[in-house]
């Protein structure tokens, strides 16, 4: 069964008809059935995180509501400078660390890009860089941030009790600053290479 959902995942991939969400459902819900019994409704929920469902539903739906209500246009007129000149190298080294930064507030990447996509456009457009570039700067750090485990990967692994929050950024503080220098030195070569800069 495991492996005929696989096939149906990839096949998901060049038929738009199967929907990756409803094999994952159907599948699940086959795992529950008495002939085969794999899972038990008692396994099941004690080993969903239902805090992690909530917590991420919550900041997808904040996200949406401050894309909808014209916060992140707000954003770009009243809180970002009007004129900065910064070098390629520069607008990287400043939007990763803006990124990282906002992302101890909103800690869902979908909603952070959301969020942020017309933020880093105004941006470059201010700059004088491509936006293709920053948008990739944006896309990588929301996807990197370990932080702290309000993310929905550590947040996962933090409710099965084996770690603190504060054992978090101790560990992870040094890949973050890492992350940085490494997207600062990599990004405007690989813009350069590819014609974006």
């Amino acid at each position: 069964m495991a492996a005929v959902m696989m096939l149906f995942w990839m096949m998901s991939s060049f038929f738009p008809l199967i929907e990756v969400a409803v094999v994952s459902l159907f599948g699940c819900t086959l795992f529950f059935l008495p002939e085969i019994r794999i899972l038990t409704w008692e396994q099941y929920m004690k080993a969903v995180s239902w805090t992690s469902f909530i917590l991420i539903g919550t900041v997808l739906c904040i996200a949406n509501t401050i894309v909808a209500n014209g916060v992140s246009e707000w954003f770009v007129t009243y809180v970002l400078p009007s004129s900065l000149s910064l070098s390629t190298m520069g607008g990287v080294f400043f939007v990763a660390v803006m990124i990282f930064v906002i992302m101890l507030v909103v800690p869902v990447a979908p909603a952070l890009i959301g969020v942020l996509t017309p933020v880093i456009v105004s941006l470059a457009a201010t700059m004088g860089i491509n936006p293709a570039l920053l948008i990739i700067t944006l896309g990588l750090c929301a996807g990197n941030c370990y932080l702290f485990p309000i993310d929905t990967i550590p947040l996962i692994t933090y409710t099965a009790g084996y770690y603190k929050m504060t054992d978090m950024p101790k560990a992870t503080i040094w890949m973050q600053l890492a992350f940085i220098i490494l997207a600062t030195l990599w990004l405007p070569l690989a813009g350069l290479i590819s014609g974006l800069v």
